[in-house]
Parts: structure tokens; C-alpha cells; sequence
């Protein structure tokens, strides 16, 4: 597989245009591009930076990595927008097709790591378009993709867990939740490096197993740029600034109902995996010893998750309910 260098000139999904390189280099008049150079993109009427996605060689130009096509334009367009090559004679050659996972994300800055839509043998798979990819497994009848209607608690939904900042430059840990021993190492970076990213809080959820064929399979979501979800959690400060976790029952056609999917590849030596979205980007390496705990950074993030719970949203209020659960 090749994927060609970027330089200045080059375009983007978006009808965008990468505007600045490494000074003193030509390829055909045009300068290299690297991670963070800029791109002027018409659809927003902003700049965004590039990103890398995927793999890439180790090719180093002025102590930034060479961007490649199918690399991200990190602008207010959502989703962001890949870079196109606009040369054919400068690339990068990889012996096999990146293999890829799906990150779906609940809302802006709150990331969820990869998930296992796993289907029961002998239940047909749906089309995704009558799918979600999350639902209620106790208010919501086997088949169906309706939003609950009352209060009920999160584990009806799935699997949460609360990861922030360690402290180390760009790594995340538990804070409360559940996270298996064999998920390996997280860490978060943001534009201008790991270092940007020290004091974040994120709430990774990994949905139920229904079993009726309602949720999307891995397939179905690698082909998405949203999915349809019945459950999304929010981070609110109240008024002493204390961070509170809650979640709301997200009605068809409600406006909440969509999140962007990220799709995730691995580096070049497939020892991790990166998701971009947002202006950040989530870096998961496998079988890396247990999840580490981590203070937040944040005052009154919760040390447990036993009393989150997901609340109905009356037509045409906003999301923000009048307390917060528990």
C-alpha cells in the first residue's frame, strides 16, 4: 500500500487547502507538509492544523513527521476533512493494509475507547440504518431502538468509566468505573502535543451486548461518520465548580441522538492505536499491564459510578436537566 506525500497545495475533502510547509524544500515548487502545518478550509472559514492518522514511516522534516493522504484537516468542520496528494511521485510503502477499529464519541471532548459489538449466533444482522449504537437492556423491548422514558440507571446501557490525567505528559488512568486488566495503556494528546493535555477528564463508556441484532456491528460502524445512539453523558460544573456526571435518554430525530464515529488505526510498528477527532487524539496500546489509577484534576469527579443515571429530556428543553443524579 502507498500513501503519498502532502505538500503545500494539496487539497482537501472539504474543498480546503494546505497553506504552509517546510520552508527551503520543493517537490515540484510546492513545500513538504508535516504534522501541524496549516490548512485554510472554505467549508468552516477556518484554519485548521494537520493531523496524523494511520500509519506512517518515521520521515522526519524539521523535527516534524511528513503528512500523508488520508491524513486530517483539524478545523470546525466536523467530521475533519482527509487530505488529498496533489503529487505522484513521493510516498511512503507499506507491506499490508492498516487494519482498523471503531471509536465512537459521546459528545465533544468526551472520547470512548474501542468497542465490541459482538452478535449472538443465528440473529440476523440489521441494516445500520435500523441500528444504534447504544440502548437500554432493561426499559426498551427485545428488538426494538426506542429512548427510554424515565430515569433508570447507567449499567442498564452499558459499561462506564471515569480516566483522566496521570500527571505524565499526555497519559490517562482510571478515576472511577470499570476498566478491565487486559485494555491496556491509554494516553491523549492534543494540538500543540501531549503536553497540552494534562488536565482532562474523560468519560469512556462501552455499550451492553444485546443480543437482538440492534446494535451496530464493528463492520457498520467502520463505514460511518455517525451513529445513532438512545444514551448520552454529559460533564456540567455546578455552581461551586464542582465537576458532575449525568446522562439523558436521546429520542430519535432529537438533534442528541447522532455522534461523530473516529476511526481508529494502527501505527506503522501496529503496537497502538490512534483515534483524531476534535482537535485531540486518543492513543491505545494493548496488553500493557493494568489500567492505572489517577487522582482527577478536577474537583468532586465522582470515585464510584453506582448512582448514574440516565433521565428523560422533555420535548424542546435542552439537554441540561435541573440536577444532577445521585
Amino acid at each position: 500500500m502507498k500513501r503519498y506525500n502532502i505538500t503545500t497545495g494539496a487539497t482537501t475533502t472539504a474543498g480546503g487547502k494546505v497553506i504552509s510547509g517546510l520552508e527551503r524544500t520543493s517537490f515540484n515548487g510546492q513545500m513538504i507538509a508535516r504534522e501541524g502545518d496549516r490548512v485554510a478550509c472554505p467549508a468552516c472559514g477556518t484554519e485548521g492544523v494537520i493531523a496524523l492518522v494511520g500509519p506512517h514511516l518515521h520521515e522526519d522534516w524539521g523535527g516534524k513527521q511528513a503528512a500523508l493522504e488520508g491524513d486530517l484537516c483539524l478545523c470546525k468542520c466536523d467530521p475533519p476533512p482527509e487530505l488529498i496528494a496533489c503529487q505522484r511521485f513521493k510516498c511512503q510503502v507499506f507491506e499490508t493494509q492498516p487494519q482498523r477499529a471503531a471509536f465512537t464519541w459521546t459528545g465533544p471532548n468526551t472520547p470512548n475507547p474501542p468497542v465490541s459489538n459482538l452478535s449472538t449466533p443465528g440473529v440476523m444482522n440489521r441494516a445500520a440504518d435500523a441500528c444504534v449504537f447504544a440502548k437500554s437492556c432493561v426499559s426498551v423491548p427485545v428488538g426494538s431502538t426506542a429512548a427510554g422514558t424515565s430515569p433508570e440507571h447507567a449499567t442498564n446501557f452499558g459499561t462506564t468509566a471515569v480516566m483522566a490525567s496521570t500527571g505524565t505528559a499526555g497519559a490517562v488512568g482510571r478515576v472511577a468505573g470499570t476498566l478491565g486488566s487486559d485494555l491496556g495503556a491509554w494516553a491523549i494528546r492534543g494540538l500543540a502535543g501531549a503536553s497540552s493535555a494534562l488536565n482532562v477528564v474523560l468519560l469512556a463508556f462501552w455499550p451492553r451486548d444485546m443480543g437482538d441484532s440492534t446494535l451496530y456491528t464493528p463492520e457498520q460502524l467502520a463505514g460511518m461518520r455517525s451513529a445513532s445512539t438512545r444514551v448520552r453523558f454529559q460533564f456540567r460544573q455546578d455552581e461551586s465548580g464542582e465537576l458532575h456526571i449525568y446522562g439523558v435518554h436521546t429520542k430519535p430525530e432529537s438533534g442528541a441522538d447522532r455522534v461523530p464515529v473516529a476511526q481508529a488505526r494502527w501505527n506503522v510498528d501496529k503496537s497502538a492505536m490512534v483515534a483524531v477527532l476534535d482537535g485531540i487524539s486518543i492513543t491505545w496500546t494493548p496488553n500493557n499491564g493494568p489500567v492505572v489509577s489517577a487522582p482527577s484534576p478536577y474537583p468532586g469527579t465522582p470515585e464510584r459510578l453506582d448512582n448514574l443515571f440516565v433521565h428523560p429530556v422533555a420535548v424542546g428543553q435542552d439537554s441540561a436537566i435541573s440536577h444532577y443524579p445521585g
